[in-house]
């Protein structure tokens, strides 16, 4: 969301076109901005201004509507654009003629995900809330995303405190949660580069709630982005290689579970995302 991310190859765009177009069937209808003040606080939970919380929360809410208005008619298009692609590509082409319709293939692919981001960021499901660890959370992302991160050198550090208390939450959408902004710091060091990109995640309680901070050795967000990185539709990469929702939801399902999320640059290098979520009720028994 908020730096570039390394190219991804649009391989085996003809394996893929059959999972695009299922999709969309299912799916259609019937960082000068203001920065945290208090960066060098201890406490790392640091809370924004309310009243830029409650402007962002009525954006996403205009656009979720246009959103969700919008999409069919993209639907009815890219299922066609995917289907006769399928047919073409199954007939006698020469080499070119191939190459020309799997790069077609491929971009009606991403197409229809960047359709499918936004009907879940537009009618987002419920979440299923439960008393989730967090810690446990965090650790299934992280299993999910290691050889990735592995592959790439970054080293990970994860400080995860034991005995928090747990929170009422959706576990699927809090380890979405961890894994985008894991995604989004993984792409950030190896912006940096130098070989030396640390990813360091840690868990901890205050005041009534649990913080999860993901602090990265990267470039930093850029001052005029800072406020903007969780407003949707918001990217700093290229053209063609973000959608800019993924922040964006990840503000919608934390805000939906009544808690924070924040990013802010590092006194040194790097930035901190912080996700603060309430601890669940304990019974004093």
């Amino acid at each position: 969301m908020r730096r570039r991310r390394p190219p991804v190859a649009h391989a085996g765009a003809g394996e893929d076109l059959r999972d695009g177009r299922e999709a969309l069937q299912e799916t259609a209808p019937g960082r000068a901005a203001t920065a945290p003040t208090d960066l060098e606080a201890p406490d790392p939970c640091l809370r924004g201004d309310d009243r830029a919380t409650r402007m962002r929360s009525e954006k996403l809410a205009a656009v979720g509507l246009l959103a969700a208005g919008v999409m069919h008619e993209i639907n009815n298009p890219l299922s066609a654009i995917l289907a006769y692609a399928q047919l073409l590509l199954k007939g006698e082409l020469t080499e070119r003629q191939r190459a020309d319709l799997e790069r077609i293939a491929a971009e009606a692919l991403r197409a229809s995900r960047i359709v499918q981001n936004l009907l879940t960021f537009a009618r987002p499901m419920r979440p299923q809330k439960s008393a989730t660890n967090v810690n446990r959370a965090v650790e299934s992302a992280l299993e999910l995303r290691q050889h990735e991160l592995d592959r790439d050198g970054v080293a990970v550090s994860a400080l995860l405190r034991p005995g928090l208390p747990p929170v009422e939450a959706d576990p699927n959408q809090l380890q979405q949660v961890f894994i985008n902004i894991i995604n989004n710091a993984h792409d950030a060091v190896l912006e940096q580069g130098g070989g030396d990109a640390r990813l360091t995640i840690a868990t901890h309680a205050h005041d009534g709630h649990v913080c999860v901070t993901f602090d990265d050795n990267g470039p930093g967000i850029a001052e005029d982005c800072l406020g903007r990185i969780f407003d949707p539709f918001f990217t700093t990469k290229e053209a063609g290689r973000g959608t800019g929702l993924g922040l964006a939801v990840c503000h919608g399902i934390i805000r939906e579970h009544g808690g924070r999320i924040s990013a802010l640059n590092l006194p040194r290098a790097g930035a901190r995302f912080v996700v603060e979520l309430p601890a669940a009720a304990q019974d004093a028994s």
